[in-house]
């Protein structure tokens, strides 16, 4: 059998349609969306950085208003060089309050782009708690806030009332003591009692309680009061006695029944 011999023929690729599909697979589709994706993370990356980073916004400038300790200023002085939006500002009142416990209220203000504004209130002090020899500063709240040496050494303490406490109740700075009622009652007596009969008052005692205060006067003896009642009336009530019976009073004058009083 003869065999034939073909020919083959070759398939030729047409070059204009190999170049347009190899340009339509190289091309990649980007959703716009991604894109504006990309650029408002790069836009707040250099923000944030620019904040954050720059020696712009690093706390410069401290000021103060109020009455400051140095131990206070020593603590808000530690801030300088931070970034302004780093520093919490309760937690900074909070330190303050904790150094400085006359301070009553402390307001933290930040002034872009590095300023920082202190504003302290004290309290204001009532009377002097007298407690296991130790001396107490009290505000208007009835709250023992700081701890004092000698009161004689300060004129502004020295014209406060001074009451002891028999009991030697052990305190801590911070630690309410008594009522407000009470410190309106211990003002009152002190700013009036020396208008009765010219006896002065020296200090007022409390036991285990404030509601029955005693007074002891420089002539030895003492009033016995009820801190419950109004100390105007007890007063009026001790002028009466004392106008009759003055020389008669050797040890106490008791005030503590309304209507009555009794001396010994």
């Amino acid at each position: 059998m003869a065999l034939r011999k073909v020919k083959s023929s070759k398939i030729r690729r047409n070059p204009m349609i190999l170049d347009r599909m190899q340009k339509e697979s190289a091309a990649i589709y980007v959703p716009k969306s991604f894109i504006n994706f990309v650029l408002i993370v790069g836009l707040v990356g250099g923000l944030a950085y620019f904040f954050v980073m720059s020696n712009c916004f690093k706390v410069k400038i401290i000021t103060y208003e109020g009455s400051v300790s140095n131990e206070a200023k020593t603590e808000v002085e530690k801030i300088k060089g931070q970034n302004i939006f780093a520093v919490n500002n309760f937690k900074l009142s909070d330190r303050i309050k904790e150094v400085y416990p006359q301070a009553y209220n402390v307001n933290v203000y930040k002034g872009l782009p590095d300023a920082i504004k202190v504003v302290v209130s004290e309290r204001t002090v009532a009377l002097i708690w007298q407690t296991n020899g130790k001396n107490f500063l009290v505000d208007k709240l009835g709250i023992a806030f700081r701890e004092v040496g000698d009161v004689s050494t300060k004129e502004e303490w020295k014209k406060l009332p001074i009451v002891v406490d028999t009991t030697n109740y052990v305190i801590k700075p911070g630690q309410r003591l008594i009522s407000s009622r009470f410190i309106d009652f211990v003002s009152y007596i002190s700013d009036n009692f020396t208008k009765v009969e010219g006896v002065k008052l020296v200090k007022i005692e409390v036991l285990e309680t404030s509601f029955h205060p005693i007074v002891v006067t420089d002539l030895g003896w003492k009033v016995l009061m009820d801190g419950n009642r109004s100390p105007q009336y007890q007063l009026d009530d001790l002028k009466k006695i004392l106008d009759k019976h003055k020389a008669e009073i050797k040890e106490y004058v008791d005030l503590r029944t309304e209507g009555y009083g009794y001396w010994k």
